[in-house]
């Protein structure tokens, strides 16, 4: 009987009351809590699984986001540095899940401050180097790149951050040639080059994650309309603040006044701006209204012709292209056209008459008269300057005869 007393103290020590704290503490009462649970009489209620995961997570998420970043700002070691990458992916993936755009901003934004994009003093050709050679810079913008491609619906206060990265990498030569090309018929290729070289390079791979990131924005009306009503508002909600974003970055008043950085920068911010509303045309109702203010306020305040109006005035040529068949936006779309200011920004305006030329025939043949003011129209057609633009008036000539059948 002793003996056994004595093994039996000697494999469990007897606990005090007053010894009761810090591990000795946890240890017995977690020993307790297992003697009770094998005894008969004991049962457990088991919960649905996860069913108090977002309310955990809202808890814990800004500690966690801050102790990712201290830890992939301070370590050096490969292994512990992408474990922080793997973090701040599923806590994107997380918010993502349960809605928290917040949550998902906060981490776009810690994300961007590691990519040495914002808030550079180095020069353009300085910056492509620094990036090269900072392999956490690289890994942090091919994340957020990456996520917001993946869970861009999420996105609200983010989006100026993201676009202050685009921004130092239009400048660094470091898109691709889809954010750095764009639509101008006069161009015998369709296209030209915002981005002005002063010698040849290598053409880039558009593969990439840049490539990848903007298709986000080009998903067809198909995709979109098998997806559930919250994505699609989530989607809509996003857009809207990144079109808030686009038009605060390129203010013209701010160019006037000298507070923004040059004219480049804000045609880069306008075309991408009109390419978003382009992409999304069959859903351009909410984003338009935002859209045609910010290219009227362009145009009308031209007072010569600049790059930045031409851009403008091109760009309402092919959102009228595209959009001319919504009554909703025609008689808007034409108002602008029609302004003097339209034609004073233009420096060729063979490209003008005839998209004008084009308009006219679609909106004799599929719309009503009464929608749109056709005298305007016909005047400014009719005018010498209408056939004196045009290397070749077959198209003119041929558009007439159609009109007046």
């Amino acid at each position: 009987m002793l003996e056994e007393i004595y093994y039996a103290i000697q494999k469990e020590e007897i606990v005090l009351p007053e010894e009761r704290t810090g591990l000795v503490k946890e240890l017995y009462s977690w020993k307790v809590l297992l003697g009770k649970a094998a005894a008969p009489q004991s049962s457990f209620i088991h919960a649905p699984t996860g069913c108090y995961d977002n309310e955990l997570f809202t808890i814990i998420w800004g500690p966690t986001i801050a102790a990712l970043s201290f830890v992939f700002d301070k370590s050096q070691d490969s292994v512990i540095v992408q474990k922080a990458i793997t973090g701040f992916r599923k806590c994107a993936m997380i918010s993502a899940h349960y809605g928290l755009s917040e949550v998902f901003d906060n981490i776009i934004i810690s994300l961007c401050k590691f990519t040495t994009f914002l808030n550079t003093s180095e020069s353009s050709d300085l910056i492509a180097v620094s990036f090269a050679a900072n392999h956490k810079a690289q890994l942090a913008a091919k994340t957020v790149f990456s996520l917001a491609h993946r869970h861009g619906d999420m996105l609200r206060e983010g989006w100026k951050n993201i676009l202050d990265c685009m921004i130092t990498l239009y400048r660094a030569r470091l898109l691709p040639a889809t954010f750095t090309e764009v639509e101008d018929f006069l161009n015998p290729d369709g296209k030209i080059k915002l981005v002005k070289e002063n010698k040849p390079s290598d053409p880039r791979n558009d593969s990439g994650v840049f490539n990848a990131f903007f298709t986000y924005f080009s998903a067809d009306s198909a995709a979109q309309k098998t997806q559930p009503v919250e994505e699609q508002q989530a989607k809509e909600t996003s857009k809207q603040e990144l079109i808030k974003a686009l038009i605060t970055l390129c203010q013209v008043d701010e160019l006037e006044n000298g507070d923004c950085p040059d004219e480049d920068t804000v045609v880069f911010f306008l075309e991408l701006l009109i390419r978003v509303i382009l992409q999304n045309r069959d859903r351009a109702g909410a984003i338009w209204q935002s859209v045609r203010d910010h290219l009227s306020s362009i145009i009308m305040h031209a007072t010569d012709h600049t790059f930045l109006a031409e851009r403008a005035v091109i760009g309402l040529l092919r959102i009228a292209i595209r959009l001319l068949c919504r009554e909703e936006v025609a008689c808007q779309l034409l108002t602008l056209l029609l302004h003097h200011n339209a034609m004073t920004c233009l420096s060729d305006l063979h490209y003008y008459y005839i998209t004008m030329l084009c308009i006219v025939s679609v909106t004799y043949t599929t719309t009503t008269p009464q929608c749109y003011d056709m005298s305007q129209l016909l005047t400014l057609l009719l005018h010498h300057n209408a056939m004196t633009c045009l290397s070749d008036l077959h198209y003119y000539y041929i558009t007439s005869y159609d009109m007046s059948q």
